[in-house]
């Protein structure tokens, strides 16, 4: 049986965790990513909403885990 686990973090929540080193390694890369790719001004992202509201820091992240 699958069991889902999952945390919703604001920005305020992801920042606090980041500068306290709390963030799990594959959280942070997963983060770092999705702001990097979303922030890329070589290949702008094609989503103006998301892109305005990661520079605002007004997204929220969900880290999923799924154990077997």
């Amino acid at each position: 049986m699958l069991t889902k686990t999952g945390i919703v973090l604001d920005q305020v929540e992801i920042n606090r965790r980041i500068k306290e080193k709390i963030l799990k390694d594959w959280e942070l890369e997963c983060y770092q990513s999705f702001r990097d790719n979303i922030l890329d001004k070589e290949h702008p992202y094609p989503c103006y909403f998301a892109v305005e509201a990661e520079k605002k820091r007004f997204v929220t992240i969900y880290f999923c885990t799924v154990d077997n």
